[in-house]
């Protein structure tokens, strides 16, 4: 759930009145010099009037966010909540976090941008943002700002400079090496000794997250050794503290999958695998509940709910928070009305000569809808395929449908205009609600019905894989 987040007005006539003023002569100041001007006078009268009236603020984080561009939705996560950013017009908004009594992890994301966070209770800053097409850049100010600059410097960008080619032994070398140099680092600078350890222990799981995915950088049937199996399996540690952070639960989750990977094995024996050494190796009940429900709810968001049966036992018998089972309820409820033999969603669609498609245009024979967007080259590629399939099946009881996804029709008939694809070309109207519904989570995405408008398979193979041939001639042939 993400909330929306503006700046805070409050119904104190003077203040109003000053920040009115304010905003009046500092629009002709330099942009960076408005910044520090404004955010002294909210802190000096809000301090007032706040005090005034009894009230304080445990922490307050002030934001100027320059560059942002029209399509732009600055979204800021703290403690696992989101908050969608809505600055006024000089680019100004203000978050008060609620109940904040323990340091939360923290991002702001804008765009492809991702800027870390560090809120402490009692430590408030300022946060300026500047915004480019190549690149981000931030300053900080206020007690809790030096934390915050060491978070978004050097230290932590370690992780992003790995070299998975590197054979097992060399990759973990390297990440030991960069995990004691930023270590040194912090002992070096004058930091209060609580954010010392705890940026220590946050950066050992920066560091040696990567060593989660480097098995997944390998060709398909690599398997590590048990050296590598070993050192990953070492570096797992129990800390419920450590469950409010991101890092730490993506790290947590990477290196128990190490554990379950087996050359040969298929997804589904992977996290069967995975899930048997949680069984045995981890004992906090918090810990061990988070990664069930993780590893178990990512495997049924992919996949589906075809070897629910054989997950049940380990989710019942870990995760107990009801909040948690709910969403799990409810992600299996969305599988089970796409599964074979349920009637498909009603599609609104046009045709490339704008007629309205009825419903019983998906009955009769066969569909293949192949799902798409014209911006997208790789679904522009699998349209040749499916012209292919197309020829070869034309005396078949199947039709191929390329259905656009376009939030844009005029780009769509752009599209057509400029390239005449053969074939029946559809545009969709209510695409959210029909790829959520197929569970598409990512485009090209196929589905195919059966003559009677029912589904016969979600994500079906695409017109250019090899799987596809196996399918399709046993249908047509019945």
């Amino acid at each position: 759930m993400i909330h929306i987040l503006k700046t805070e007005k409050r119904g104190y006539a003077c203040f109003l009145s000053f920040l009115f003023v304010c905003k009046i002569k500092t629009d002709r100041m330099n942009r960076r010099f408005c910044y520090i001007v404004k955010w002294c006078c909210i802190s000096l009268f809000g301090g007032i009037l706040m005090g005034a009236c009894g009230e304080t603020r445990n922490t307050v984080i002030n934001f100027q966010l320059d560059g942002i561009t029209e399509g732009m939705h600055p979204v800021l996560t703290v403690g696992g909540e989101s908050f969608e950013l809505i600055p006024d017009s000089l680019g100004f908004v203000s978050f008060y976090p609620e109940g904040l009594d323990k340091p939360q992890d923290g991002m702001l994301e804008c765009g492809k941008y991702r800027l870390l966070l560090y809120v402490q209770p009692k430590k408030s800053f300022d946060v300026y943002v500047n915004l480019t097409p190549s690149a981000l850049g931030a300053e900080f100010t206020g007690d809790g700002a030096l934390e915050n600059e060491v978070l978004n410097g050097d230290i932590f960008s370690t992780a992003i400079k790995t070299d998975y080619r590197q054979d097992e032994k060399v990759f973990i070398a390297e990440r030991e090496a960069e995990l004691k140099e930023g270590i040194r680092i912090l002992d070096s600078l004058a930091l209060p000794p609580d954010f010392v350890s705890f940026a220590k222990e946050k950066l050992k799981y920066t560091v040696f997250a990567s060593l989660g995915t480097y098995p997944g950088q390998h060709a398909e049937g690599y398997e590590p050794s048990g050296f590598y199996k070993d050192y990953v399996r070492n570096l797992i540690t129990e800390d419920e503290k450590w469950l409010d952070f991101t890092i730490y639960r993506e790290a947590l989750s990477g290196w128990i999958e190490v554990q379950g990977i087996s050359a040969g094995a298929d997804t589904f024996e992977r996290l069967k695998r995975a899930l048997q050494f949680v069984d045995t190796a981890l004992h906090h009940p918090a810990v061990t509940e988070f990664v069930v429900d993780r590893m178990i709810t990512g495997y049924v968001e992919k996949a589906g709910i075809d070897s629910l049966n054989r997950l049940m036992p380990f989710y019942n018998k870990r995760v107990k928070d009801e909040a948690l089972r709910s969403g799990f309820r409810h992600l299996c409820a969305m599988w089970e009305r796409i599964q074979p033999g349920k009637a498909a969603p009603a599609m609104y669609a046009g045709s490339r000569d704008s007629v309205r498609i009825q419903p019983d245009a998906l009955t009769g024979k066969y569909t293949y809808l192949l799902f798409w967007k014209t911006d997208c080259d790789f679904s522009a590629r699998e349209l040749a395929y499916l012209k292919e399939l197309s020829v070869r099946f034309k005396t078949k009881n199947i039709q191929f449908v390329a259905v656009s996804c376009d939030t844009d029709r005029g780009q769509w008939e752009s599209w057509l205009a400029e390239e005449q694809p053969a074939g029946i070309q559809w545009y969709l109207e209510n695409s959210p609600f029909i790829l959520d519904y197929y569970r598409a989570q990512r485009l090209p995405y196929a589905v195919l019905l059966d003559p009677q408008g029912k589904i016969v398979r979600v994500g079906m193979p695409l017109p250019s894989g090899s799987r596809l041939m196996g399918i399709l001639p046993q249908l047509t042939a019945e």
